[in-house]
């Protein structure tokens, strides 16, 4: 019988902060997390710099109210999620 070794998995608080900029026709998101750690915008990974910083531009597609959704997230499945919705004003 082969016994497969699965190490305990590794739970911590991830840290995420995040400050939306609202445009016209979108937001720009700018935030921090803990380095190592892989974020995502509205279920689109994106990069994340070696100090655990990064931005990303979401332009809206419609008027209205939009939402976003930024998840940091780690190989152990720990995550931390962040969302707010905004007023589109553009077409």
């Amino acid at each position: 019988i082969i016994q497969v070794f699965q190490r305990p998995r590794i739970q911590r608080d991830l840290k995420l902060t995040v400050d939306p900029t609202p445009i016209g026709d979108g937001v720009i998101i700018q935030g921090g997390t803990d380095p190592g750690v892989s974020v995502s915008v509205n279920d689109l990974e994106i990069p994340v710099n070696a100090d655990g910083t990064f931005s990303k531009i979401v332009l809206f597609s419609d008027v209205g109210t939009q939402s976003v959704q930024v998840r940091a997230f780690d190989d152990e499945g720990n995550e931390k999620i962040w969302r707010k919705s905004f007023q589109s004003v553009a077409y």
